[in-house]
């Protein structure tokens, strides 16, 4: 899983995979996405793998639920909706 955080400027996210000499002087690593000046946004873009990968844990461990009661079913097909529109749209399909 990639690690996304704030780089050396608060307006700047950066990944843990290695970027050119340039990125990891002056930002402190790859640049992700720049000019995000709203701490709200940067929250959502830092944590945007890590939610990536829960929704994908959670879909996978809803896949492997055995089915007894129909209200159970039930709740299981909408969650499982719900994680996938997520993860399409953080996949960006």
């Amino acid at each position: 899983m990639k690690n996304w955080k704030i780089g050396k400027s608060p307006s700047v996210v950066i990944s843990d995979e290695k970027g050119n000499l340039e990125d990891e002087v002056f930002f402190g690593g790859k640049v992700v996405c720049e000019c995000v000046h709203n701490k709200d946004d940067m929250n959502l873009i830092v944590s945007a793998p890590m939610l990536l990968d829960a929704c994908m844990r959670v879909k996978m461990t809803l896949d492997d639920l055995p089915i007894k009661p129909l209200t159970t079913l039930q709740i299981i097909q909408t969650c499982l909706n719900i994680v996938n529109t997520a993860i399409e749209k953080a996949s960006g399909r």
